[in-house]
């Protein structure tokens, strides 16, 4: 994990597992209350969850894949920027993009080079479901019982 501050901004590139993993619901809860804004690029690829595949099936390979290395690391990755604003009011969406599949490094580096947060999904974690930050589903009546 690598944590990155300037100013008020702070960049976290790490394991994706914090996302939706069930040891890091404090850590999602944290993240809510102390930031203002959050904005994900989940760059997937992930030898265990996907099987290193798309949600078409085709190849997903980690962002750290080269020709030298082509298996890279085997867990996915994301970058989360957090702001944090002087007159602070708790986060309650996150903004979430997926890059998927082999262009997903150029896919990055055009999403940076616009500077432009195009893409993005809010999402709203709900704190039944652990305060998951990836899609999750539940059947009817879950939260009931």
């Amino acid at each position: 994990m690598r944590i990155y501050r300037v100013l008020n901004r702070t960049v976290l590139i790490s394991n994706y597992s914090w996302l939706d993993g069930l040891s890091f619901t404090g850590m999602r809860e944290r993240y809510l209350e102390a930031f203002d804004k959050i904005w994900i690029d989940c760059l997937n690829g992930d030898k265990y969850k996907t099987g290193k595949v798309t949600p078409d099936g085709k190849p997903d390979p980690s962002i750290f894949s080269t020709e030298y290395n082509r298996e890279g690391i085997q867990v996915g990755t994301a970058v989360t920027l957090l702001v944090r604003k002087e007159k602070h009011k708790p986060a309650r969406t996150v903004s979430l993009r997926h890059f998927w599949g082999k262009e997903k490094r150029a896919d990055l580096r055009i999403a940076a080079a616009k500077a432009k947060q195009i893409g993005y999904e809010k999402v709203t974690p709900v704190n039944e479901m652990g305060l998951s930050i990836l899609s999750t589903t539940s059947g009817e009546g879950y939260f009931e019982w």
